[in-house]
């Protein structure tokens, strides 16, 4: 599961899901997955360049609205193939997820 509750299964089963194939080395399907995340708007912690990885998070039909510690946040539209979703990694210990495309990251935990 993940802290703060994410009150979407299909989300969290996805982030789950992208979070082991990240650390088990599984082909993700977009060569951008992977690729530095800059943090250009600087709303992440400062941190050395290379420091923040970027994945895309494939949710398909889930809803445009994620629940996560009790506030609601819409998911931005699909702008592409790879829809608005992504998954920051950082320094293979963080995990933020941006339900809208860069505008706000919630710091998420894997509990057991």
């Amino acid at each position: 599961d993940l802290t703060p509750k994410v009150e979407d299964p299909i989300r969290v089963k996805a982030i789950l899901k992208l979070v082991s194939d990240v650390y088990n080395n599984v082909h993700l399907p977009y060569p951008q997955d992977g690729s530095t995340f800059k943090n250009k708007e600087g709303k992440l912690p400062a941190q050395p360049v290379g420091f923040y990885k970027e994945y895309t998070l494939l949710t398909g039909s889930a809803p445009h609205t994620v629940v996560i510690g009790g506030k609601p946040y819409q998911v931005a539209p699909d702008l592409s193939a790879r829809g608005s979703e992504r998954c920051i990694i950082g320094g293979g210990a963080k995990l933020y997820y941006t339900p809208d495309h860069y505008a706000n990251f919630i710091e998420l935990a894997v509990v057991k």
